[in-house]
């Protein structure tokens, strides 16, 4: 494999551009002119560092970013979510209007290639916990179509929640993780890679990241994961639990081949907040952002049920981590979950040029849970200032 060469650069950006075959096609002249601006004279390191630090290299992951690919100096931003208590698309319905009865824990993807959208999410009832999960596609973000379902009769699992599917942008080939518990306790686990979706086997199952040994922040279970594919790492956002003080945080593993996993030392990355806190008791990680050289972390918190805590009261909090300064996130929404989020869980975000689809739990004032869909423009969540 070619080396970075420090002079130029051009190497071994084409080489990821040549082998990855997942060019951004929107940045494909704005690319070709980086590569030849940085083969044309010699740069400083600080240069080269920039460059490394660029979202040039979010063209690359499953999810692509959307800014332009040139190097940022003294950029500011302001993120926020809109109201999501409306204005929102339907996906799917509950089974039944009763608490108990969820359809949702999505996670989705947009391949710029196919000009698909591929969404995993999961179906849930009080007498059939985490019972199916099912992988859907859509070519407008809003209209999904069942594409394979996987029962969890067909893993061995007394229930499922959320799943995964990426796209390999070296190999093209589709891989797909699951969490669920075995009957020893919860584990995520990846099925064999395929070319298509629709032929995802069970019985290939592989467990590829445990739960913690005992007395760990994660000793209870793994779960809930969100894998992304950044500049040749792959990372795992995922949710843990101790037995002992009964709360559920987030941490980060990572992977070269995204087989075989290693956890970050410095996990939980996303803590509870202090007792009386509206997140005390769950702050689950289900979705990251790239804006400059910050990762934005959406989180599902809630306090507890000793609390007076329900279903009901599910909200999304924030945490950013710049990780040039830092050696974990830092929670913005310490004091508060953010505006027009209340009653929604597991949150996840897709950009596709000036388009943003939110996608999300809805919770319903009669504790059932319907997977919905809001669409809004880029400029309604970020300000550059």
């Amino acid at each position: 494999m070619p080396i970075y060469d420090r002079a130029s650069g051009k190497e071994y950006v084409a080489h990821i551009l040549e082998d990855t075959g997942v060019r951004n096609k929107k940045y494909d002249t704005d690319l070709d002119g980086l590569i030849d601006e940085l083969a044309s004279h010699t740069h400083t390191r600080d240069e080269i560092t920039d460059l490394w630090n660029s979202p040039f290299w979010g063209n690359i992951p499953d999810k692509p970013s959307f800014f332009s690919p040139k190097i940022f100096a003294k950029k500011r931003f302001i993120f926020k979510l809109p109201d999501l208590s409306s204005g929102y698309t339907i996906i799917r319905e509950a089974e039944a209007d009763s608490s108990g009865y969820w359809v949702g824990a999505p996670y989705v993807f947009y391949d710029p290639e196919t000009g698909e959208f591929w969404m995993t999410y999961r179906w849930r009832n009080p007498d059939n916990r985490g019972y199916k999960s099912v992988i859907a596609k859509s070519t407008d973000g809003i209209n999904f179509t069942d594409y394979k379902e996987i029962l969890k009769g067909d893993l061995g699992a007394n229930s499922l929640e959320k799943g995964c599917l990426v796209r390999d942008p070296i190999t093209g080939k589709y891989r797909y993780y699951i969490c669920f518990d075995d009957g020893t306790g919860w584990d995520i686990w990846k099925l064999d890679d395929v070319d298509d979706p629709a032929n995802l086997d069970p019985s290939t199952k592989t467990k590829v990241l445990a739960r913690g040994a005992s007395g760990e922040w994660d000793d209870k279970y793994a779960k809930d994961p969100a894998v992304f594919y950044y500049g040749g790492l792959w990372l795992m956002l995922y949710v843990g639990e101790n037995d002992a003080n009964d709360v559920e945080q987030s941490g980060l593993a990572y992977s070269p081949d995204g087989v075989n996993w290693t956890k970050y030392s410095n996990n939980p990355i996303i803590e509870v907040g202090s007792s009386g806190a509206w997140d005390d008791r769950y702050a689950k990680v289900t979705t990251m952002l790239q804006f400059f050289n910050a990762w934005l972390l959406i989180y599902s918190g809630r306090y507890k049920a000793t609390e007076g805590a329900t279903d009901q009261d599910w909200s999304q909090g924030l945490a950013v981590w710049i990780p040039q300064i830092g050696s974990k996130p830092v929670k913005i929404t310490k004091d508060n979950y953010l505006s027009g989020t209340y009653s929604t869980e597991y949150l996840d975000i897709v950009i596709v040029d000036e388009d943003v689809y939110i996608y999300y739990q809805k919770i319903n004032s009669d504790l059932s849970m319907d997977l919905v869909v809001k669409k809004v423009k880029l400029s309604d969540i970020i300000t550059i200032v």
